[in-house]
């Protein structure tokens, strides 16, 4: 059996693939291809008018027509997306709510997600060796009239959290992860999307499986990064420490 940690990059899960979803569920005899440690500022791709703006477009969802929220009703989707080497924004997704959770599933609202982000305006495309390429993200889409306080947490920043230990967040999550013994039993394998957030002191709170495998898969990686992660040097924006989200794939998979 093995865990992989895909490649990790606050709300941006990059390859050197052009156009690869790495949130996709991988078989289970496949390698992991080529992916970095994507904290190195050249992998971010960069939203006209900078972190500051795609936050407020990423709270700013407008309702579908004649649609109001109810008191207690979720209204808060996440959405996968490619940003081309061209900038231009495509293979637009919402992601499958997490079992026994709650989630808007009204298809009007998913649909009023998938559509506002394909709405965007052209990206300053990603870098690798001075060539742009093509890179994932996976963001929170909050609704107009939405109950959920607004995000305050940005998808990047002029400089990024800064890990404390050397062999990076991804080796430290992985040799702290455990396969559990029924999914072993059972196995189940596939990706989980974790988010978390690392706050202007460095702590990381705010931890949410976005895409499940199985509760007890789900259970162990939100343990791994709730109880585990140390504190990080905290992203810093126009001079001050701000707060930034991650989202991290992390495949399990039998052999």
């Amino acid at each position: 059996m093995r865990i992989i940690l895909l490649s990790l990059l606050s709300g941006l899960l990059w390859s050197a693939t052009p156009g690869t979803l790495l949130a996709q569920p991988s078989a289970a005899t496949s390698e992991l291809s080529a992916t970095t440690n994507a904290l190195e500022q050249e992998f971010i791709a960069k939203f006209d008018g900078g972190p500051e703006a795609l936050r407020t477009y990423l709270n700013t969802v407008p309702l579908p027509a004649g649609f109001q929220l109810t008191e207690g009703q979720p209204s808060e989707i996440f959405v996968s997306f490619v940003v081309d080497a061209n900038g231009k924004v495509g293979q637009v997704r919402g992601l499958q709510p997490v079992p026994g959770n709650p989630w808007p599933r009204r298809k009007e609202l998913w649909a009023a997600a998938v559509r506002h982000i394909s709405a965007m305006p052209a990206w300053t495309p990603a870098q690798h060796k001075g060539k742009a390429v093509a890179a994932t993200y996976t963001v929170p889409v909050r609704f107009v009239g939405s109950i959920l306080p607004a995000s305050h947490a940005y998808a990047y920043a002029e400089q990024m959290p800064v890990f404390p230990y050397p062999d990076g967040v991804q080796t430290y999550i992985g040799r702290n992860i455990r396969y559990p013994a029924s999914a072993l039993r059972n196995r189940t394998q596939g990706v989980v999307l974790a988010y978390y957030e690392v706050a202007e002191n460095g702590l990381v709170d705010n931890i949410r499986i976005i895409q499940s495998v199985s509760r007890e898969i789900d259970a162990e990686v939100k343990n791994a990064i709730q109880n585990k992660l140390p504190t990080y040097q905290p992203a810093q924006h126009q001079g001050k420490p701000v707060r930034v989200f991650f989202v991290i794939p992390i495949d399990f998979a039998i052999k």
